[in-house]
């Protein structure tokens, strides 16, 4: 997938969850599911963040989890969407191919973990409809 579509589909996965979710019955396992990718979104940004500025504060740290306990499934969304914005503006501060091409720590590239965000958002969204019912 080219760096174009995947930046796509990562916003069409936000856009997913206002149209389809924002609105629907509110229980505690689709708070779980959005809660889940919200903490994952964080954990991305911030590993996106070292790999960019070279600092490394996500290896060997606790990954930063944000409390969902007395949170609406709506809030939630939200939280997801204000780290997904992160990962996104991340993602466009790449300068070219050659930075989708980067090996990180792991020895993979940037763009294959974001081909694994999306991977993991669709099988969210599938999972996030079935409790839903939508």
């Amino acid at each position: 997938m080219d760096t174009k579509n995947l930046i796509d589909s990562l916003v069409d996965t936000y856009r997913q969850l206002n149209i389809n979710f924002r609105g629907a019955n509110d229980s505690a396992e689709a708070r779980s599911v959005v809660a889940r990718m919200r903490d994952d979104e964080i954990a991305f940004s911030q590993a996106l963040k070292d790999h960019i500025t070279g600092i490394g504060t996500a290896d060997g740290e606790e990954n930063e989890v944000v409390d969902g306990a007395d949170r609406t499934l709506a809030q939630i969304i939200s939280q997801f969407g204000t780290a997904r914005a992160t990962t996104l503006n991340l993602l466009k501060g790449l300068s070219d191919e050659t930075a989708w091409s980067a090996q990180t720590s792991d020895g993979r590239s940037v763009r294959e973990h974001v081909q694994d965000l999306v991977e993991s958002d669709r099988n969210q969204l599938q999972k996030l409809g079935s409790l839903i019912g939508v």
